[in-house]
Formats: structure tokens, C-alpha cells, sequence
């Protein structure tokens, strides 16, 4: 429901009462226009109950069992701890709605901050990745994996199903690590390509890690698709398989539902790693036709064995394809300093 502008000054409307009292599922602050208004009506013919706050005599039916109750004084005295004040106010609130079968309150969650240090009451925070200066001289680089995991996302909200971002443990952030071991939504281990245990820098969480960059500094990234694979892989939301890309591929089959990328919004990229919708990878053990998109290319200087770990250029049997499911990308960072996004 939309709220008269009034309502949203803080001085005047107050989420929350300040008096238990006043507190109830459904309340309408108004001034009676001599009749029962339609959206008080309407929150009746659903089952609410509203506590109705104003002036005047004919806003609704005080013994009508549809109302909690009916109070008939100015909204300048005992209204105004409630909700709003001020002649004509209207505001109808939910206030309390989980308690009243369902939805969320708003502003009862504070949002998180930038590092562990900056959790919000949920105990959320958005991580900041380490940076790995070592492996690729003059460039800061990142290993990032794709995840499914679930979340809280407000407290009147079961845990919400997403696909994020993490950056991956190695041995150049590894004293920094939480050592988050990563699983599949069915509890399985998630292996890489030695068949050893992925392990995340920080828990999986909302928005993924913030990379911090500088200027004219490189920052490359080995990207992992660790999704799950097969009838799992599929997305959790409809998908419209009419649409270009989806469904029904070229060569036969269905495309999945579980290929990714990365793209950074803003950036001054070559085209190689700028993250187009054909340059997609499905993670790397699923059985499916269409592994890469046709313009998948790789940084021409990161080198990896079967692996997939990053090698020395003079390694026998070195390429720059960093194995199934995993796709790299190389930022210049030559663009003015902004906040931009993946």
C-alpha cells in the first residue's frame, strides 16, 4: 500500500509505536470523510482486522467484530504516538504483518557493511577479497567460484535460495582464510580438479566479495563454475526456454540452466574477458552438449595444467585453458576510478 508523502517523514510516521498499545496488524490513521473508505474494506474482505485512528463519527462501525477498535480523536493527541499527525493524514501501515500470516516489516533489518568487522544484526557483511600479488607479477589476482546456497535475506523470511560469488582459498590467501569448506545443495563435497576439497576465503554471501582495485594495476581472475549439475543445475525460478539461449540448442539437447560468467559493468575490457552472453561456461562435470559459448577465449599469458592449476608458461603440456568449467578473465583498470560491478 502507498503512503501519502507526509507519512514518510520521520518527525511525523513511525514505523513502529512507540506504546505497545498501539500496536496492530493492520492500522489506519485517517480523517472520516463520512463513510466506510474501500481499502479499509478491503482488508476486512480478507479477514484483517484494522484498528482505525482518526477524526470524525462515521469512519467505520465501532461494534463491528471486523474492527479491533475505532478511535474518534484528533490526530494531534494520542494518535500522533502511533503513527502520523496532521490534518487530512493518511497512512494505512502494516506494522507487525508476520504476525498477522505472513509478509515483512520494513526497516528491521540494518544493512551490511564492508567486512567481517561490519556485520548487520543478521550477521551478514560483504567480504573484501585478498588480493594474490605473487602468482602474476604486476596484477592482482583472484580466484572466484560460482555457488548455490541460501541465505536470510529479512527476518520474517525463511532462508531465500541464491547463486553467488566466492572468492577460493589457495595458498597465497590461505592465512586469511576462513577455510569454508563449499558444498552442494544435497551436502556433497565440491572437489576441484585433483579431487580435493574446495575451500572458501568466506562464507558464501549476499552481493560476493568486493575486489578492491587500483588504477592502471591489472586484476585477473580464474573463474570456477561450482554449480550443481544435471536435473540440480536447473534454476530455481521459471525459465522461459522460447527465449534465445535457452532451451533447445543447435546441435540437439537443451541448453542448461547453470551457465555462467562474469562481467564487469564500466570497465575499459578487452573482448576477450568483457563476459558477453556467449562467452558462458557450465560447470565441469555436467554431461551436457554445450560446455562453453562459442566466443569463450582465454587470457593469452595464464597458464595451467591438466588441473587446472596456474603453471609457469615452459610447463610441458601447459595451455591457456584452465580446464572444463572454468573460464579467465584479465581487467585493465585503465578506466576512471568508480564503483562498477560483476
Amino acid at each position: 500500500v502507498e503512503v501519502l508523502l507526509q507519512a514518510t517523514d520521520q518527525h511525523r510516521f513511525f514505523p513502529r509505536p512507540v506504546d505497545g498499545r498501539f500496536e496492530h496488524p493492520v492500522t489506519v490513521v485517517a480523517k472520516t470523510r463520512g463513510e466506510l473508505r474501500p481499502i479499509v474494506a478491503d482488508a476486512v474482505s480478507v479477514g484483517l482486522r484494522p484498528a482505525i485512528y482518526g477524526g470524525g463519527a462515521a469512519l467505520c462501525d465501532s461494534a463491528s467484530p471486523a474492527f479491533v477498535n475505532c478511535v474518534f480523536d484528533h490526530n494531534e493527541t494520542g494518535t500522533r504516538t502511533i503513527t502520523g499527525h496532521g490534518a487530512g493524514a493518511t497512512a494505512v501501515a502494516r506494522l507487525n504483518a508476520a504476525k498477522s500470516g505472513g509478509g515483512i516489516r520494513k526497516f528491521v533489518d540494518s544493512l551490511p557493511g564492508l567486512g567481517r568487522t561490519a556485520a548487520n544484526d543478521l550477521g551478514q557483511y560483504i567480504p573484501v577479497a585478498v588480493a594474490d600479488t605473487s602468482t602474476f607479477p604486476h596484477s592482482d589476482y583472484y580466484e572466484i567460484g560460482l555457488v548455490q546456497y541460501t541465505e536470510k535475506l529479512s527476518k520474517d523470511l525463511p532462508a531465500t535460495t541464491l547463486r553467488g560469488y566466492v572468492q577460493i582459498e589457495t595458498p597465497a590467501n590461505a592465512a586469511k582464510s576462513k577455510h569454508i569448506a563449499l558444498k552442494y545443495p544435497n551436502g556433497s563435497a565440491i572437489l576441484n580438479g585433483d579431487g580435493a576439497q574446495v575451500y572458501a576465503v568466506d562464507s558464501p554471501q549476499y552481493l560476493g566479495p568486493t575486489i578492491v582495485a587500483t588504477k592502471n594495476r591489472p586484476v585477473r581472475v580464474l573463474f570456477r563454475n561450482l554449480l550443481p549439475t544435471g536435473v540440480a543445475g536447473n534454476l530455481f525460478l521459471p525459465v522461459d526456454t522460447m527465449s534465445m539461449g535457452a532451451g533447445y540448442g543447435p546441435n540437439g539437447g537443451d541448453y542448461t540452466q547453470n551457465r555462467a560468467t562474469l562481467h564487469l559493468h564500466g570497465g575499459a575490457t578487452p573482448w576477450i574477458s568483457d563476459g558477453t552472453p556467449y562467452q558462458w561456461t557450465a560447470p565441469g562435470a555436467d554431461a551436457t552438449t554445450y560446455k562453453r559459448g562459442a566466443s569463450v577465449q582465454f587470457v593469452p599469458d595464464m597458464w595451467f595444467d591438466d588441473h587446472g592449476n596456474v603453471v609457469p608458461s615452459s610447463t610441458s603440456g601447459a595451455t591457456n585453458d584452465p580446464g572444463a568449467g572454468s573460464l579467465t578473465f584479465y581487467y585493465t583498470n585503465q578506466q576512471s576510478a568508480r564503483l562498477m560491478f560483476y
